[in-house]
C-alpha cells in the first residue's frame, strides 16, 4: 500500500472529472466554452475539438490511473508533462502581454500550474516504496 494513497487517488479522481468534463464542453459546446471559458481570438471550434479530444484523453486516463496508482505513474508523468506545458503556455502569454490580466492570470494560470504541481506530487507519492535491507 502507498503512503498517502486515499490523498492521491482523491487527486486523481478530481483532476480526472475536471479534465473530463472540460474536454467534452470543449468538443460538445465549443462556442459557449470560448465564450465563457477561454475567449482566445479568433474563434476556431476545429482547433478547441482538436483540445477537447486531448484534455478529454488526459481525464480519462487520470481515472484510470486512480485506481492503482502505484502501477500507473507513465499516464500519471504523461499528464503532468501535459499540463506543465499548457501552465508554461499561459506564463508564456502572461509574459508577451497577450490578452494578459491579473483576472486571467488568477483564473486560468494559477489554477492550471496548481494541477501541474498537484500531478507531480502524485506522480513522485506513487512511487514504489524503497526498502531496507535488513541486518542481521
Amino acid at each position: 500500500m502507498l503512503r498517502h494513497e486515499t490523498a492521491i487517488r482523491w487527486v486523481l479522481v478530481a483532476l480526472g472529472v475536471v479534465n473530463v468534463v472540460t474536454g467534452l464542453a470543449l468538443l460538445l459546446l465549443p462556442n459557449q466554452f470560448y465564450a465563457n471559458v477561454a475567449p482566445y481570438s479568433p474563434y476556431n471550434r476545429h482547433f478547441l475539438g482538436d483540445a477537447g479530444a486531448f484534455v478529454l484523453a488526459l481525464g480519462v486516463g487520470l481515472l484510470w490511473a486512480a485506481r492503482q496508482p502505484g502501477r500507473e505513474r507513465g499516464i500519471i508523468a504523461v499528464a503532468a508533462l501535459g499540463s506543465t506545458l499548457h501552465a508554461a503556455n499561459h506564463v508564456l502569454d502572461d509574459v508577451l502581454g497577450v490578452d494578459a490580466s491579473l483576472a486571467r492570470l488568477l483564473t486560468n494560470t494559477v489554477p492550471l500550474a496548481a494541477q501541474a504541481l498537484m500531478l507531480w506530487w502524485v506522480w513522485w507519492a506513487a512511487r514504489p516504496a524503497t526498502t531496507t535491507p535488513r541486518t542481521k
